[in-house]
């Protein structure tokens, strides 16, 4: 077994320490990454509140839904421009999918059709080609993964203003200006 001179850090020069434990093990990261990564705790929460005072207040009355499902529903129709599904994606939703799918493999299944095949107003005509990478990915892979994933896969997918206009639009919608959410 090796043994290590724990003394020999203190022998080595100040400007060397602060070098090796400084630069090389802390890396700043931006403003905006920090204000976006804060952004997403606090405002996930205050969305999981929302629903939660709207969906399961005290002595029940939730429905045959989970506010977990309200809030994906209601994500998935924010980031569609509120056109249903079943009528293809809207732009929006490539926008907001966008910065993640260039971290997506380039060799996954097929996007399912399937739900739009007799859909008129599904384009027929080119599209960018990255839109093609990202229905693969919403039809054969989002929705396949548990509710809170796909709440959280959203959330992170979105900007900072995308979710504070959906809270903000949540709080209009279910009247909740006198809660305090």
């Amino acid at each position: 077994m090796e043994k290590y001179d724990l003394n020999a850090m203190k022998r080595l020069p100040e400007d060397v320490v602060s070098y090796i434990f400084g630069k090389m093990s802390w890396n700043p990261q931006s403003q905006e990454l920090m204000r976006d990564i804060r952004h997403y705790h606090a405002s996930l929460q205050r969305a999981r509140k929302i629903y939660h005072t709207v969906y399961a207040p005290e002595g029940g009355g939730a429905g045959a839904h989970t506010p977990v499902e309200w809030l994906i529903n209601d994500i998935f129709g924010f980031a569609n421009d509120g056109v249903p599904l079943l009528h293809g994606f809207a732009p929006k939703m490539y926008k907001i999918w966008l910065p993640a799918a260039p971290l997506w493999m380039d060799t996954m299944k097929a996007p399912n059709y399937t739900l739009y095949i007799n859909n008129p107003d599904f384009p027929s005509g080119r599209r960018p080609l990255i839109w093609y990478k990202i229905d693969c990915y919403l039809t054969q892979y989002l929705d396949k993964k548990p509710l809170e994933s796909q709440i959280c896969l959203f959330w992170g997918s979105m900007t900072y203003e995308d979710r504070e206009t959906f809270i903000q639009n949540c709080i209009r919608k279910f009247n909740l200006f006198s809660l305090g959410v």
